[in-house]
């Protein structure tokens, strides 16, 4: 998974974009070649989809609040970005 932190992204449709939208959480599922990093997996297809306003934490930290970064050094940059 991944984590949305492209200010200009916009939900279009098009998961290339969709999961870089500010505040969203990206997860993908099945297939991943082993160019990718990793040792690959073997399903035979794959799929990706985004959860928007999401809430994040990481090891027992909050990270994101209903889609908007809430950790103190993620939201100065955040500020800093317009966001």
């Amino acid at each position: 998974g991944c984590y949305g932190a492209n200010p200009g992204a916009k939900l279009t449709g098009n998961i290339l974009e969709d999961e870089r939208v500010f505040g969203c959480v990206e997860f993908g599922f099945g297939y991943q070649p082993s160019d990718w990093g990793g040792r690959g997996s073997p399903a035979k297809a794959h799929t990706d989809g985004i959860c928007l306003n999401a809430s994040v934490w990481l090891d027992g930290e909050q990270i994101e609040d209903e889609g908007t970064y809430v950790h103190p050094e993620l939201a100065e940059l955040c500020e800093a970005l317009g966001k």
